[in-house]
């Protein structure tokens, strides 16, 4: 893919050599905007500016899309570090996250039959 194709020219600027095999690929899953439109909705009543960020997370989401919507809400760790060791999340982080589930529900749910 793209990182492939970039690679010969980081290895001449960098002045290294670089072997890269793609063993894996797979393309992404759209997220279902009343889904996303509706955690928007619950992070704005949390006092908060939402905002859509685009994510390679695409394991939980490949895995679930042929069953059901999906929709993806990240909650902030510090340095912005995800799938590190180094990851780290305050509890007020994570109950403002969990307020926006919460709302997300009660928001959707008689709608969708929840």
């Amino acid at each position: 893919g793209q990182i492939l194709s970039a690679l010969p020219n980081i290895a001449t600027n960098r002045r290294v050599e670089i072997s890269a095999d793609l063993t894996y690929e797979a393309e992404g899953v759209p997220c279902a905007n009343w889904i996303m439109d509706g955690l928007g909705q619950a992070i704005g009543e949390q006092g908060i500016e939402p905002f859509r960020l685009f994510s390679g997370a695409g394991h939980d989401g490949l895995a679930m899309h042929d069953l059901c919507d999906i929709g993806m809400l990240f909650v902030r760790c510090r340095d912005g570090l995800s799938h590190h060791p180094d990851e780290s999340v305050t509890p007020g982080d994570i109950d403002v996250a969990a307020k926006v589930l919460i709302d997300f529900l009660k928001m959707v749910g008689p709608i969708k039959g929840l």
